[in-house]
């Protein structure tokens, strides 16, 4: 995995905290960063080149960011380097869903970042009558990690998955995000939390605000840009098309 500088100065991201999106159902998990990206105006630091992940580029997504956007981008918040945003916008390549997360892991891990945080979604329809009640953020930490389970648990107040979850198939062997970046960094040895909304596919921007308002519990580098409230990126703006013509 080779990242490519987009500014004039070395990006260190040494002991920071890396978001990262799992492209999972209702793409919640995209949503959600794009939100931080927007409203915290985060500049773009580097893009992604990977063998693993499709080649893309379209139109810039957001307000503040000139120029195209590409399959997958850093971020990083105005005057602070304590946390870093990274955008997928491309899939990876059929079957290397683990390879893929292998190499961003790895790519994490030699430039010292200290922790990752994974937002994303779990398929609603697989939900468990008792789960159909009640909050539907969950979170999950790699390796039991007593610093991220306290963020997600008291601080943000989440539930942990249960483990009933995993009774049809181990975590080892589940292949779709965001369980190989989970196995990625139990492997690597990188700290590691997921916050998890259970959804269907749909109109899924609530559920992108519920977990990004989970994050920044767990994130404070976060929370000062979404005092205000959450901005949306004007390239949500195509998302639904053109009203319908009020003669019909």
């Amino acid at each position: 995995m080779k990242v490519i500088n987009q500014t004039t100065e070395d990006v260190a991201l040494a002991g920071s905290t890396l978001i990262i999106p799992a492209v999972s159902i209702g793409n919640v998990g995209q949503l959600a960063v794009d939100l931080m990206i927007e409203t915290s105006q985060a500049l773009k630091v580097g893009r992604f080149v990977d063998e693993n992940i499709l080649p893309c580029a379209g139109i810039g997504s957001y307000s503040h960011v000139p120029g195209l956007a590409f399959s997958m981008e850093l971020f990083s918040l105005p005057g602070n380097s304590d946390a870093f945003l990274l955008q997928q916008r491309a899939p990876v390549a059929p079957g290397l869903q683990q390879a893929f997360a292998d190499a961003l892991v790895s790519w994490a891990h030699s430039a010292g970042v200290a922790k990752i945080v994974i937002l994303g979604s779990l398929d609603g329809s697989f939900r468990r009558d008792d789960q159909l009640q009640g909050s539907q953020l969950r979170y999950w930490v790699a390796g039991n990690d007593e610093e991220l389970v306290k963020s997600c648990n008291v601080t943000a107040g989440l539930s942990c998955l249960e483990e009933e979850w995993f009774a049809d198939k181990p975590l080892k062997e589940r292949l779709t995000p965001p369980w190989p970046f989970i196995k990625a960094c139990e492997t690597a040895g990188v700290p590691c939390a997921a916050i998890l909304a259970f959804v269907l596919e749909g109109e899924n921007i609530p559920d992108a605000v519920s977990v990004a308002n989970a994050a920044v519990k767990v994130v404070p580098a976060l929370g000062e840009a979404a005092r205000a409230g959450w901005k949306q990126p004007p390239s949500w703006n195509y998302a639904f098309g053109n009203a319908r013509p009020l003669g019909m």
